[in-house]
């Protein structure tokens, strides 16, 4: 009989808990840490730069350049957003090869790691930022079963430099 209260009661915390969902996820902590400038640079000299701000209380604004090397010259540009939107928080890429911005939904959030998942769109379809310290950002972008994984390690920078 104990056995079978011990399963019983498993089983209805599993039940309560398994249903919160991405309305119930809170980021703030996460997307506090995530502000500032982070910088990628690659061994062939170059580097991508990534920036957060807060705008709003659910509104976090950034972007991204790739920047080649020591000519400074742009060859990419996205806008970046992080949104709540009736109890969802959304972030949105606007790479500007493109017409019209993407949306991806927050579907798991933790202090260190936060994972958006768009299923729709061809790639990427996950987005997940990752802490791996304080001033170290782990970007990753996939398809829905971590197809060609793609993986970014920023380093967080101090002031308006690029």
């Amino acid at each position: 009989m104990r056995g079978f209260r011990i399963y019983f009661l498993f089983s209805c915390f599993f039940i309560l808990f398994s249903g919160i969902d991405a309305q119930q996820l809170n980021p703030e902590n996460f997307l506090l840490q995530l502000l500032g400038k982070w910088k990628l640079e690659t061994a062939s000299g170059k580097y991508i730069i990534e920036h957060w701000e807060k705008k709003g209380e659910d509104y976090f604004s950034g972007g991204s350049k790739n920047i080649t090397g020591s000519s400074g010259d742009i060859s990419a540009t996205e806008k970046l957003s992080i949104i709540k939107f009736h109890d969802s928080y959304y972030y949105i890429a606007h790479p500007s090869q493109n017409k019209y911005p993407t949306l991806f939904r927050l579907e798991e959030c933790s202090d260190t790691s936060a994972v958006f998942i768009n299923s729709e769109h061809d790639f990427p379809q996950i987005i997940k930022y990752t802490f791996q310290a304080q001033d170290i950002l782990l970007a990753e972008i996939s398809g829905i079963n971590n197809e060609n994984l793609i993986t970014f390690t920023f380093r967080k920078i101090a002031g308006n430099n690029d």
